[in-house]
């Protein structure tokens, strides 16, 4: 009898708060799929931003690369070229940096940029190279190392299974 009486009082209580526990339900079902879709969205951001930053890793290794094989006077432009699109790439790692701060990438654009514009980057007396010189290899390497690393830590963070 007791818990008969106890089920008749809870009715009245249930009844009152039954429309504020569905709309409780609704708010934060809302607020749930609501941050999921904005993980989403920035996981696409962020992938769009690694995506152009190792294009523009394959690009720059290429322009190194036909830099070296042309001598100091034909190269120039090209040489320029080169210098805009490391600094654009740090530009896009910074800014990968800023979105999320595991997305740090000092070492290997650092290598990279020493891999291309070291040893007799824009002097006069730069001539062109065999395609079997190590500066090839080293330039390669380095880009492969940030593309990698790219990839790498972007897994690392935004996998979708965490």
């Amino acid at each position: 009898m007791a818990e008969s009486s106890w089920i008749q009082a809870a009715v009245p209580v249930v009844q009152a708060f039954g429309p504020v526990v569905s709309w409780v339900i609704v708010l934060v079902g809302w607020v749930v799929v609501s941050r999921d879709g904005d993980r989403r969205e920035r996981r696409k951001e962020v992938r769009l931003m690694v995506t152009s930053a190792i294009t523009l890793v394959h690009a720059i290794e290429k322009k190194a690369h036909d830099y070296y094989k042309t001598g100091h006077p034909d190269g120039r432009w090209l040489g320029m070229e080169i210098k805009r699109e490391l600094k654009l790439l740090g530009k896009m790692l910074n800014g990968l940096k800023r979105e999320s701060p595991g997305l740090n990438f000092d070492e290997q654009i650092q290598e990279l940029r020493q891999r291309v514009t070291g040893q007799d980057f824009d002097s006069a007396g730069r001539v062109a190279r065999e395609y079997s010189n190590g500066i090839y290899l080293e330039i390669s390497e380095a880009a492969l190392d940030l593309v990698s690393a790219l990839e790498e830590r972007f897994g690392d963070i935004y996998s979708p299974v965490k």
